[in-house]
């Protein structure tokens, strides 16, 4: 389970100046090639997607020879997967029509969706009934993080104004649609593109290639056909989960040019090499871009506004997936305990390419200690228990529900990367540290943070290892400035008349 050598390609090569510079604009220029054409538009690589393309590392590390004939020999049995699926779940789940004037939530069908008598959307929570009790007209769609999730909500209802957006398609849309796809969908650059000195246009049609075979474009394609439906429908406003992804761009493009506000809601926490937040000066003109963007809080307002050319308002709102005790419109912070547990929970990311990584890491620095290591893993990564449940080491253990209420009396430090589990854990009085993988800072979490150094490498948590085993961590921290940090990054969901002045339609650009 080694994995120095995938390591070794990224670690010391990406530059944090290069890349939100040159390399981002080496980007932008590509779209040139195409002008307006919706293929382009429908291409994570082409929208900056490097989570989903990595099309940077490979750029400065590229592979020879790899070549793309398994990702053909499975083409046409995902071809058909989704064709498949589709078909049968736009019947399972019609949709006949949706009120005019009404605000269309466009949400995710997650696993943390599923509750014990209803659907829950994860992204907005609240915000929807609170708008139903004051008369508005909504509309809650759920697009299923996978088909997997369509096939579970058999067992559940849905409310009356909760939809499946796969339900407006008709089968002459289907057939539209995977014929514009077929057709369409592979992109290739002409001109050639160079980085550091470097021809990486083969590295670059590669990606584009991958958008294709791999169907990474496909969901952008199924938004198209929807945002026709959703605009013959009358809705005034499309309130959506706002990460500047290509099937984003879809909407933005095709409800430019009517009366459909657009509004991109930033829930998740991100860092600089998440690219598609941060569109260039090239980008500013020609991009799809919502009509507003609302933020999490005020620290993610400026950080949008500094680092990205955006058209869009962008303005504070709230974090509406945080249940986190508040008082008096503010987070509550804990006294953080000077006791030492010799525990530490890693929190896991997203990507699953990265858990034998961290793993690895962990055991080469705390394995069979004394320290015990817990790991929280995501959500969406579940699947990966079994994997590794039986290779940790006798002091590691995989957990399955965290209290937060009960984090400082069970943990010393909470590590975490590439999410935002570790800052929330302030707010429960434990110390957190953002854990550097790749010795850079694109992947800073904490912005705007400075009361001690949170990114830690592997020298780093040698020494945390050394200071809990002799007890000689340092455990204490500012409350209040850890408590006007908190508030910075996140503004508490309270609903009040300023929610109803951004969502009514009379006062939206008041």
């Amino acid at each position: 389970m080694k994995t120095d050598e995938i390591t070794s390609s990224i670690r010391n090569k990406m530059n944090e100046s290069e890349y939100l510079s040159t390399y981002n604009e080496l980007l932008s220029s590509l779209s040139v090639e195409f002008c307006d054409d919706f293929p382009a538009i429908a291409s994570p690589t082409l929208s900056k997607q490097e989570a989903v393309t990595r099309l940077y590392e490979k750029c400065l590390n590229p592979v020879k020879n790899e070549y793309l004939i398994k990702n053909w020999l499975l083409f046409p049995v995902r071809l058909i997967w989704h064709f498949l699926n589709i078909l049968l779940l736009s019947n399972i789940y019609r949709v006949k029509s949706i009120p005019s004037n009404s605000i269309y939530f466009r949400g995710w069908l997650v696993p943390q969706s599923f509750k014990t008598n209803n659907i829950r959307d994860e992204y907005f929570r609240e915000l929807p009934n609170d708008l139903r009790e004051r008369g508005c007209v909504v509309i809650q769609a759920f697009q299923p993080l996978g088909y997997h999730m369509a096939w579970k909500l058999l067992r559940y209802k849905l409310n009356d104004d909760q939809i499946i957006p796969i339900g407006m398609l008709t089968f002459s849309d289907i057939l539209k649609l995977f014929y514009s796809y077929l057709t369409t969908g592979w992109l290739q650059v002409k001109n050639e593109y160079v980085l550091r000195g470097n021809n990486i246009t083969s590295e670059i049609n590669r990606s584009l290639a991958k958008d294709f075979i791999d169907f990474r474009s496909f969901l952008a394609y199924q938004e198209k056909y929807i945002s026709k439906k959703i605009k013959e429908n009358g809705v005034k406003k499309f309130v959506y989960v706002f990460e500047n992804q290509s099937w984003e761009k879809v909407y933005c493009n095709y409800f430019s040019n009517t009366n459909i506000i657009t509004i991109g809601y930033q829930s998740s926490g991100f860092t600089d090499k998440f690219l598609n937040f941060f569109p260039s000066q090239k980008d500013l003109n020609d991009q799809p871009q919502p009509d507003f963007i609302f933020t999490v809080g005020d620290a993610f307002t400026k950080y949008l506004t500094e680092k990205g050319c955006y058209r869009s308002e962008i303005c504070s709102f709230a974090a509406m997936r945080f249940d986190h005790p508040v008082i008096d419109s503010h987070y509550i912070v804990k006294e953080f305990s000077k006791d030492i547990h010799m525990c530490i929970l890693y929190a896991f990311p997203v990507h699953k390419w990265q858990y034998g990584l961290i793993i690895d890491l962990l055991i080469d620095v705390f394995g069979e200690s004394d320290i015990k290591v817990h790991f929280k893993f995501h959500p969406l990564c579940q699947s990966l228990r079994g994997e590794y449940k039986n290779i940790l080491p006798d002091n590691f253990s995989i957990i399955d529900i965290i209290d937060n209420s009960t984090l400082s009396q069970n943990y010393d430090v909470v590590l975490f990367n590439d999410n935002s589990f570790g800052i929330e854990s302030l707010m429960y009085g434990v110390k957190c540290f953002d854990v550097d993988l790749f010795d850079n800072d694109l992947d800073k979490r904490l912005i705007y943070f400075d009361d001690w150094d949170v990114r830690i490498s592997k020298n780093g948590l040698l020494q945390l290892r050394d200071n809990l085993l002799n007890g000689y961590f340092d455990k204490s921290c500012n409350v209040n400035v850890i408590r006007k940090y908190i508030n910075y990054m996140y503004s508490p969901y309270i609903f009040d008349r300023s929610y109803m002045k951004k969502f009514s339609i009379d006062d939206i650009n008041n």
